[in-house]
């Protein structure tokens, strides 16, 4: 493995409870958790008061009976500072907390709630109008707490301020006694596969993966965290939540995802880390080089000199300008108090992360699965290259199984992060998980510093009749480069009922906006079309003749895509793509 220094960061928690413990009375004082809610100031939860809302809540639900363990409890909400109090209160009782992403259907909630055992359930008010629809949810239930006010009367149904208010007046509080490997979360991924399962993390599986992340990136109680990706999401949770709470650090949640709402809240509380999705950071970028060119033509010439600069000594002296030279542009756009981005949950285009390095923040990629709790790899601020997805966390074992002669192979897994299992599904816990080794889907190699480069999923692997292997993932990456195309999906095709092999196709979907801007609101729709199939065969010519797209076809519409930006591959696979989509 490659030589770089890790951060002497040692943890004192095993269970997700000791972290919350720990924290919660030591930076008593401190801001926990802030959102703007109405207006223009922002609701402030100190790390006290976070800690009396949730051992409210928790005594609450001792004496409703919905604690202890092997006990389920639902949360499905957007983000907001009531998230992780109920969390942590759920945990707290000893029960598992079972969170759902608050964009799923009412048949979706419903199989979740059926399957866990579910029988006590906290949700939004948005959450409510969907979940009341469902005939015989309230029925299976013992408790559905709403966590905003509203006007119903029902015995099974009570508010959050209800609940509080109940817990505060319960005398005894007895926290739980929870071990280490208790299961702290089940969480339910379909991802882009479409197949449900619960994914079972023990405290020690993710308080471990907390613990590891520590010792990689440096941050303590004075930074300020940016929460943008839904909660429910293990990256989020982990990543976003648990490992600044495990700090005492600040988290701001952000008032939407809009690029210009996010800026403005990262620079109103002085946000200093945050994570996202590549998507996320692609229209930041965007935002940022709009600004600029919406300058005059001094001025732009100046910053595209400059960052050519920049650019220019890092490659030369292994050295970044961009934090001295870029310093009040940062500031101007709103980004002066950001010093790390951390990517992760899609394939990352290089460029991006770049991007931003040069401007002089530290960009991190890195790569993970609900199934490790969740983050595996992730680059560090003294040695960036987000070709890959940077070095294993400490505490991980990776390898690389049967390897082709290009080091090319499954990568596998081993350490405390990997889960416990499906629940209730020992034959997909089986097929994932062998000889102490979790095996991820995705195909990767090692770099000559034991950094990890993801090269694609197995299951989708396109290998052509010649018998050579095509990762539509590098191909993707390529087509979404080009300043006309917003995203796009390759695939491969049988070549004939007699022949095995396999052709590359892609959909794209053309940047309509980007487009309009450069060529005028009058281009046609015939235009476009020969303006993205240009474009096409451009990046085509810069492949190997195997590795070319034989055929492609334009979208209008963006592809559907899960919580965290993913494209549902599985509604694409095995279809006749002969037709025009």
């Amino acid at each position: 493995m490659g030589q770089f220094s890790l951060v002497s960061d040692q943890a004192d928690f095993e269970t997700l409870n000791d972290l919350f413990e720990n924290s919660t009375q030591r930076y008593a004082d401190r801001i926990a958790f802030r959102m703007k809610r109405i207006g223009e100031r922002y609701d402030e939860f100190s790390y006290g008061r976070f800690r009396e809302l949730t051992i409210a809540v928790a005594k609450y639900l001792e004496d409703l009976g919905a604690c202890g363990k092997g006990k389920m409890i639902g949360l499905i909400s957007e983000n907001r500072p009531e998230w992780p109090i109920i969390y942590f209160a759920i945990l707290r009782t000893g029960a598992t907390v079972v969170p759902m992403d608050a964009l799923l259907g009412e048949a979706e909630i419903m199989h979740i709630i059926k399957d866990a055992g579910v029988h006590v359930l906290f949700c939004s008010a948005a959450q409510y109008d969907k979940v009341s629809e469902v005939d015989h949810l309230l029925k299976d239930l013992k408790k559905l707490i709403v966590l905003d006010a509203i006007n119903v009367k029902n015995r099974r149904i009570a508010t959050l301020d209800e609940v509080i208010t109940a817990g505060r007046k319960i005398k005894k509080d007895k926290p739980a006694k929870v071990k280490k490997n208790d299961i702290a979360a089940l969480i339910y991924t379909s991802g882009t596969t479409g197949s449900s399962k619960g994914v079972m993390l023990s405290h020690w599986n993710i308080a471990s993966n907390v613990a590891g992340l520590r010792r990689m990136i440096y941050f303590d109680e004075n930074d300020v965290f940016l929460s943008v990706l839904p909660l429910h999401h293990t990256f989020e949770c982990t990543a976003g939540m648990l490992i600044p709470v495990s700090k005492g650090c600040s988290i701001t949640t952000a008032e939407s995802l809009a690029s210009k709402r996010i800026i403005a809240n990262i620079k109103e509380t002085g946000v200093t880390l945050m994570m996202g999705v590549p998507l996320l950071y692609e229209k930041m970028v965007a935002g940022i080089f709009r600004g600029i060119n919406e300058k005059p033509i001094p001025v732009r010439l100046l910053v595209h000199g400059l960052l050519g600069m920049v650019k220019g000594v890092k490659k030369i002296l292994r050295h970044n300008l961009g934090n001295k030279v870029f310093k009040s542009l940062r500031e101007k756009a709103g980004l002066g108090s950001l010093r790390i981005m951390i990517s992760g949950g899609a394939p990352l285009q290089a460029w991006v992360g770049q991007t931003f390095e040069h401007l002089g923040i530290s960009f991190l990629n890195g790569y993970g699965l609900t199934e490790t709790s969740p983050v595996l790899t992730v680059n560090v601020v003294s040695d960036i290259d987000n070709r890959t997805v940077g070095y294993p966390v400490d505490g991980i074992e990776l390898a690389i199984d049967q390897p082709d002669p290009s080091g090319v192979g499954e990568l596998k897994a081993r350490g405390p992060f990997v889960m416990q299992g499906y629940y209730k599904n020992k034959k997909a816990t089986q097929a994932i998980i062998r000889d102490g080794w979790l095996y991820t889907g995705d195909l990767a190699r090692f770099d000559d510093k034991g950094r990890v480069i993801i090269c694609g999923r197995c299951k989708n692997l396109i290998v052509t009749d010649g018998g050579k292997n095509v990762y539509p993932e590098e191909i993707e990456l390529a087509l979404n480069s080009s300043t006309f195309i917003k995203e796009s999906l390759v695939i491969g095709r049988p070549i004939s009922k007699n022949n095995p092999g396999e052709e590359v196709v892609a959909y794209v979907v053309p940047d309509y906006e980007t487009i309009e801007a450069a060529h005028g609101t009058k281009i046609t729709d015939e235009e476009i079309e020969d303006l993205v199939r240009r474009e096409v065969n451009r990046i085509n010519e810069t492949f190997v003749s195997y590795k070319r797209i034989k055929e492609c076809f334009i979208r209008e519409e963006e592809f559907p895509k899960t919580s965290t930006r993913k494209i549902k591959r599985y509604l694409f696979q095995g279809r006749d793509i002969h037709v025009q989509p």
